[in-house]
């Protein structure tokens, strides 16, 4: 039986299309691919069927893989939802450009805040959920009140960049800064 010997990373917050997830004894686990990955929708390619799931499931379909056993990601052992948060780390070297995440912050500042709509709705499995409306379609942001899981947001920037580390839409910035008791988090994204 082979065993990895590469540090295990946290699962990723977001599905991004190319994802490939190995379950089982590595590197002989039964392959799971993301095909695809809309603001709506991820699609999986598994044993040459697809499987279509909405977007909120992720972090659901995502702990079934556990459920089964043990899960893989380029030859790292990916740490279960109940080992590790749920969190964007993925390769862990890649790193957001300041100069973006600068950019993101006044696009945040100026355009999401400036113009949308932010909206409190009801709590779902201890996350903070907001909608954003008024760009070209209005969007969730999920926010755990403790900062101890990270944020995620359904537009397409956040679900295809979503696993770098660091990464923030201007939708996740907006609700964070807009949000007094949620202002600490922001800080994660500039240290």
């Amino acid at each position: 039986m082979a065993v990895s010997i590469l540090s295990p990373v946290p699962a990723p917050l977001a599905p991004h299309r190319g994802l490939c997830l190995s379950v089982g004894p590595w590197p002989r686990g039964e392959l799971h691919r993301l095909i695809a990955v809309s603001g709506k929708s991820f699609t999986v390619l598994h044993n040459g069927k697809r499987q279509r799931h909405p977007l909120p499931e992720w972090h659901a379909w995502l702990t079934q893989l556990f459920l089964s056993a043990p899960v893989h990601i380029q030859g790292h052992r990916m740490l279960s939802p109940g080992e590790a948060p749920l969190v964007a780390g993925l390769p862990p070297d890649r790193r957001m450009d300041p100069r973006a995440r600068r950019t993101r912050v006044e696009r945040a500042r100026g355009e999401v805040l400036g113009k949308y709509a932010i909206t409190s709705l009801p709590e779902r499995d201890g996350r903070l959920v907001f909608s954003l409306a008024g760009g070209t379609r209005a969007w969730e942001v999920e926010v755990y009140p403790d900062g101890r899981q990270r944020p995620s947001c359904q537009c397409p920037d956040f679900v295809h960049h979503g696993f770098e580390d660091r990464f923030a839409c201007k939708h996740l910035l907006a609700v964070l800064l807009s949000q007094p008791a949620l202002r600490f988090q922001a800080l994660d994204y500039f240290l």
